[in-house]
Order: C-alpha cells, then structure tokens, then sequence
C-alpha cells in the first residue's frame, strides 16, 4: 500500500505476504493504493478485494 503526501510523493505501507488470504490493515484514514508486486515474475493472478469498516 502507498500513502500519498500532500506534495504528491508516495509513501510505501505495508509488507510482504508468502500466504493468503493476506489481511492488510490501512495504518490511518486516506486514499490507498494496493500493488501486487511479483518481484519481476509472471503469474496469472485473479484476486479480489474487500474493504470493512470498522
């Protein structure tokens, strides 16, 4: 995940998940931005994500 800056630079949030379902929880209220990064790999990915409220 990626915090944006009020001057526009991105922050990185987050980690790295060897098992999913992975939870990820936003550090504080904001836009996000999820990346699923495969480390210069190639997969056929099918995801989906859920956001809850608290």
């Amino acid at each position: 995940m990626a915090s944006s800056h009020p001057d526009g630079r991105l922050a990185p949030e987050g980690g790295f998940f060897e098992y999913f379902p992975a939870r990820i929880a936003a550090p504080h209220d904001d836009y996000w931005n999820i990346v699923i990064d495969l480390g210069g790999g190639r997969a056929t990915i099918r995801h989906n994500l859920s956001f809850i409220g608290n």
